[in-house]
């Protein structure tokens, strides 16, 4: 939310196509989004001396992004180029009308995916 707001839903992964298939996708469906890199250099504020991974940063910074790096650690190899995150942490509710949403839940995501979904007929 400090770096996107709470209208903008940040979209992370290694494929630069698929990311710009999703952001064509969510501006068709009227939804916002934002790409955020994989920062090898926030890699490192994840590692943990007690377990393999840790969940959580250890600093204030990059939390968005290293909540990225920590799901994609999880990812098999073969798969990294077929995986987005989406960081809905922002959009996903709002305390006052914007848009086309009403307050309260704002199924970020759902008509952007619903969009993607389509485009791939």
């Amino acid at each position: 939310m400090v770096a996107l707001g709470q209208y903008t839903t940040g979209v992370m992964g290694h494929s630069s196509r698929l990311k710009h298939d999703l952001s064509k996708a969510s501006s068709n469906a009227g939804e916002l989004t934002a790409s955020l890199p994989f920062n090898k250099h926030l890699k490192k504020q994840i590692k943990s001396s007690m377990a393999d991974i840790c969940n959580i940063s250890n600093k204030p910074y990059g939390g968005a992004i290293t909540a990225g790096l920590f799901l994609d650690a999880f990812i098999k190899e073969e798969n990294k180029d077929k995986w987005l995150h989406f960081d809905i942490a922002g959009s996903a509710y709002t305390e006052t009308p914007w848009d086309v949403n009403v307050y309260g839940g704002t199924g970020a995501g759902v008509r952007f995916m619903s969009e993607f979904l389509k485009s791939l007929q």
